[in-house]
């Protein structure tokens, strides 16, 4: 038994954030077919930007998010493939699409086109900036409605130097999990109503959430970017060990953690000093700590770190590279990350990032090779629920 066993979900989108969200379905037991038009979606090609093969047979960047889907070509623009897709919709309980607002309302697919055909469909759009102001029919990719417009890039890096160069899909899959969310949401409501309505979510409106903590606290003239060194926090702060590597510890609150932090890097004679010890002092003084802590901690490499932390229960973890998370052990023990064998090597790839107790789920596995046919599709989109 799957969560979401009997739902069926049409995927007409391309690159990341809304495939993933349906993927998610996917993961969870709902049959999810994906529309692609005959170009084909442009995530095909983009794994060759960060490294990865995009061949037919190996392409881990397409296969990520569509693993467990039905595929099916169709032109949209054409009158005959789009009366078919609109045959589909008569046995789909969810729409996923990131197509822009002005191309379905040409299309006659956009929520208030189709909504009186299908009165019980789930329509859930994802855009770059919303669906209101005069960036709502803009492009848009998380580089730049996610990282840029929200603030991320202008202030998430060391101060004096460049703003970092951002990976990509980071707040595409960050978007698509609210769209899920939003999705179940709305459906849950339409079993006791019986009607179907339109969920949205952006990038931009991801990135704000994301941010709003900072976003208040800028309102109260906290500014950035910072240097590690204006860290209002010292033990909410990453160090340089003797290896060269780098440390992140995570007091959240000073007052609960620093005694036990300064007799585990072996000073305690700190605790004498009220600059240590005296909370209201931070803001004066912050600075002059992180360089204290921060000579001691080059003393002793990042695992001896490691180990004298844990002991103390004090909140800490490497600052890894992606090469180091694909082989973490308490990664792999928790399967958020799963083999899958391609020619030449074995991948790790994501497994959905919640876990639903007494219920069954579908592991990471590779996209549909070969698309189906009408008839295919629609044998397999009216399979009775289960």
């Amino acid at each position: 038994m799957y969560p979401l066993q009997g739902l069926r979900v049409i995927d007409m989108s391309t690159y990341v954030a809304a495939p993933s969200c349906a993927r998610f379905f996917s993961d969870m037991g709902a049959k999810v077919l994906k529309i692609e038009s005959p170009k084909g979606d442009p995530m095909r090609l983009m794994g060759r930007m960060v490294g990865m093969p995009i061949e037919e047979d190996e392409n881990p960047g397409f296969d990520m998010m569509n693993s467990g889907k039905e595929l099916i070509q169709l032109n949209i623009k054409n009158s005959a493939e789009r009366s078919f897709f609109l045959e589909l919709l008569k046995n789909t309980d969810i729409l996923i699409t990131n197509i822009r607002n002005d191309s379905l309302k040409k299309l006659g697919l956009d929520y208030d086109s189709l909504k009186a055909e299908f009165p019980a469909l789930i329509y859930a759009h994802i855009t770059a900036y919303g669906e209101s102001g005069e960036m709502a029919n803009q492009p848009g990719y998380d580089f730049t409605a996610y990282y840029a417009r929200a603030g991320i890039s202008g202030t998430l890096y060391e101060k004096g130097t460049s703003p970092m160069i951002t990976v990509p899909a980071f707040g595409d899959f960050q978007a698509g999990m609210y769209l899920a969310a939003g999705i179940l949401s709305a459906y849950i409501g339409s079993l006791e109503s019986g009607r179907g309505t339109k969920v949205t979510t952006s990038l931009l409106a991801t990135g704000v959430y994301n941010m709003s903590y900072m976003i208040a606290s800028a309102q109260y003239d906290q500014s950035y970017p910072i240097s590690r060194y204006d860290n209002l926090n010292p033990l909410q702060c990453i160090y340089k060990t003797r290896d060269g590597r780098w440390i992140q510890v995570a007091y959240a609150v000073y007052s609960e953690g620093f005694k036990t932090f300064y007799a585990a890097i072996g000073r305690e004679d700190l605790l004498n000093n009220p600059v240590f010890t005296d909370i209201a002092s931070l803001q004066e003084n912050a600075d002059e700590i992180i360089k204290i802590i921060e000579k001691e901690i080059l003393n002793r490499d990042l695992e001896d770190w490691i180990e004298i932390f844990r002991e103390k229960q004090i909140p800490c973890d490497p600052l890894q590279l992606f090469e180091d998370v694909a082989k973490d052990a308490q990664v792999l023990e928790n399967e958020y990350l799963i083999g899958l064998d391609y020619k030449n090597r074995r991948i790790m790839m994501p497994n959905a990032p919640v876990q639903i107790q007494n219920y069954n789920m579908n592991h990471a596995t590779y996209a549909p090779r070969e698309p189906l046919t009408q008839e295919e599709a629609l044998e397999w989109f009216e399979v009775e629920r289960e």
